[in-house]
C-alpha cells in the first residue's frame, strides 16, 4: 500500500489561504494603492 503524502508547513498555509480567499499581489499591483504605502518602509527604519 501506498502512503498517503503529508504536505509541508509552507504547502499547508498556501493551501488554507487560497481556501480563505487571500490572492498572490503582483509586482504590478504592488505600484498602486493601496498597496503603494503598504509596501514602504516606516521612517524608523530608514537611515
Amino acid at each position: 500500500m501506498a502512503k498517503k503524502v503529508r504536505l509541508t508547513q509552507e504547502e499547508e498555509i498556501i493551501r488554507i489561504l487560497r481556501k480563505e480567499g487571500f490572492r498572490k499581489v503582483s509586482e504590478k499591483d504592488l505600484r498602486k494603492e493601496p498597496y503603494k504605502s503598504l509596501a514602504k518602509l516606516p521612517s524608523c527604519f530608514k537611515k
